[in-house]
């Protein structure tokens, strides 16, 4: 076994030295575990640092930001844009076209957060509370009575009325013009939502 150049030991035999004194390889401060060193018998001449961080729970960074956005394909934009802006208060962002036609209306909720409304529906599909997909859109919002007379005032027939859910938050329901469910959400501080 040739010797090892100056200034380069072994992990191995000396794991312990470097974690009470904190000695350096090549100027880097050593902070690995005497056990991982046992285990891994590695050494800084030419070998790849294995030694773990600590692990912590739930720090990981996540690759998804968050929901930009849903959308849906309407029967007649101008009555979707009604429901969705001058009833729910929502803003027309922008509009895209597509070989000259309109195609997408872009409905902003707030920063990063849209509705798009496609052009061109003509086949709405039976959806009950067995079928797979889609179910609801939920909006959350202060006050639940609030926007269940706001909706009311409005020409609007609630699905369901203002009442409290099994995860203890205040709900109501209506339908967009396409019939598609629309919930709306008062949060309890006393929720599942809010203490996980």
């Amino acid at each position: 076994m040739r010797p090892w150049p100056s200034g380069e030991i072994s992990h191995f035999a000396k794991c312990e030295e470097h974690v009470q004194k904190g000695k350096t390889h090549a100027g880097m401060k050593n902070t690995c575990k005497k056990e991982e060193h046992m285990q891994e018998r590695r050494t800084h001449a030419g070998m790849k640092n294995t030694c773990k961080k600590e692990e912590t729970c739930g720090e990981e960074e996540n690759m998804i930001k968050g929901i930009h956005h849903t959308a849906f394909t309407v029967r007649d934009m101008e009555k979707s844009l009604n429901f969705y802006c001058d009833i729910l208060g929502f803003k027309k962002a922008f509009e895209l076209t597509r070989n000259g036609q309109p195609w997408i209306v872009y409905i902003k909720i707030k920063d990063g957060q849209f509705i798009e409304l496609f052009y061109g529906g003509v086949n709405k599909p039976e959806i009950d509370k067995n079928s797979i997909g889609y179910s609801h859109l939920c909006l959350e919002v202060d006050d639940i009575h609030e926007i269940a007379e706001h909706l009311k005032d409005h020409g609007l027939t609630l699905d369901t009325e203002p009442k409290k859910g099994m995860d203890t938050n205040w709900q109501c329901w209506v339908r967009d013009p396409d019939g598609n469910r629309i919930e709306f959400m008062q949060i309890s501080p006393e929720s599942p939502q809010m203490n996980c």
